[in-house]
């Protein structure tokens, strides 16, 4: 028989203790193995913690943007493509952007992320606005990106997320694939402003038909809004058998480079006034594309002319339809319209909000059609500053009263 010792009765009093510490430790687990399997079941897939994509500022592009040391491969591996939406988190603070192959699809001011194929680079700004002004950043900056998904009007894009064509074999006419027209509304002289792409610059056969088009209607002057004065004598050189030649050889040619962001620079603007304000005869306002910077100066003088805000819209939108074949009247063109002229012409009649476009939630504003003569006078006398007797000779140049 055992003996029963002190000693004894201690270790076998430790072992019990042990032997219950063991299955309490046993049933804790599997207690914890039940719970995180019930997470892992109940807790939906789009609760995990998303993907962020630490980028950073190492530069800027030739509008002033920012570039990105990111690749659209690794936007990709986000699961964005052209038309996604990006959360972007700097310094404490949440934007959306949209990202965009060629700046296709951005509404107006609002932030992107755009991938320029022939630079090969991703850069962030904002669409018609100066991103730097309104989110300065420096080298260096880190730029956390992650996905928030499709862009809410991206099932209502279809033509206007893609490259246009610089094939003149796929536009119904020569006018529509150089975008020229002549500028029509209200009290508007008849033959005296046209408008168009660049006769120079276009990288394409586009120039050829500005050109040829030019020398049919008998342009006399041409304001370009996408190239330096000084850098014309180069642009022109190879192109010297082209009628717009000649009326560069003659003085006839007035340029300089405007920022996209057209409203937001109050020098830019006094300085197309000035220019029309010189220039001789008939006159053919032209950027790039005759498409953004053209259509912006056209509509405030369609609305100096006296022209309606359903007129100025829809002539913003020709060009819409020339490059993208976007047909009036489908869901397509009404959201373009909503996404980019609309936001345009309120960013005139309430130019309080340029500056802030990244903090402008634009689902909130009703877009109603208001005076545009009354809201663009005031904008450009008020708001940019620029002498009314300059615009008032502008407009006897330009209307018929």
């Amino acid at each position: 028989m055992e003996r029963s010792t002190p000693q004894y009765k201690n270790r076998q009093a430790l072992r019990t203790v042990m032997d219950r510490k063991a299955k309490g430790l046993t049933i804790s687990a599997v207690a914890a193995l039940i719970v995180v399997a019930a997470i892992l079941i109940l807790v939906p897939r789009g609760s995990e913690e998303p993907t962020v994509l630490e980028a950073h500022v190492i530069g800027l592009d030739s509008f002033g943007n920012y570039v990105l040391d990111v690749t659209e491969e690794q936007l990709h591996e986000l699961g964005a493509d052209a038309g996604y939406d990006l959360y972007l988190d700097i310094d404490g603070e949440r934007l959306t952007a949209m990202h965009c192959h060629g700046w296709n699809g951005v509404p107006y001011g609002a932030t992107f992320l755009n991938y320029n194929a022939s630079a090969n680079e991703i850069s962030l700004g904002m669409y018609n606005a100066y991103i730097r002004e309104e989110v300065p950043l420096k080298g260096g900056d880190e730029v956390g990106i992650s996905l928030k998904g499709p862009n809410k009007y991206y099932d209502s894009l279809d033509r206007y997320l893609e490259p246009f064509s610089g094939n003149e074999d796929d536009y119904a006419s020569e006018e529509i694939f150089a975008n020229f027209r002549e500028l029509t509304g209200a009290s508007l002289k008849e033959d005296l402003i046209y408008r168009s792409a660049s006769p120079w610059t276009t990288k394409d056969d586009r120039t050829y038909y500005v050109n040829k088009l030019c020398g049919e209607e008998g342009i006399d002057s041409l304001i370009l809004l996408d190239i330096y004065q000084g850098d014309l004598d180069e642009a022109v050189q190879p192109f010297k058998d082209l009628y717009c030649y000649g009326l560069y050889a003659s003085g006839h040619v007035q340029a300089n480079k405007f920022h996209p962001a057209l409203l937001s620079s109050k020098d830019d603007l006094r300085k197309f006034f000035e220019m029309l304000d010189g220039a001789d005869g008939k006159v053919c306002i032209a950027c790039k594309l005759g498409k953004d910077r053209t259509g912006t100066f056209c509509a405030m003088l369609q609305a100096l002319a006296g022209a309606s805000y359903e007129e100025i819209c829809d002539e913003f939108m020709v060009s819409i339809t020339n490059y993208y074949g976007i047909e009036k009247g489908t869901e397509e063109y009404k959201t373009v319209e909503n996404i980019y002229i609309h936001p345009m012409m309120y960013s005139i009649k309430h130019p309080e909000i340029i500056g802030n476009y990244h903090g402008i939630d634009w689902e909130t504003i009703d877009f109603e059609p208001f005076d545009p003569y009354d809201a663009a006078y005031s904008f450009l006398t008020s708001y940019a500053g620029i002498d009314s007797a300059l615009i008032d000779r502008v407009i006897d140049k330009i209307t018929a009263r």
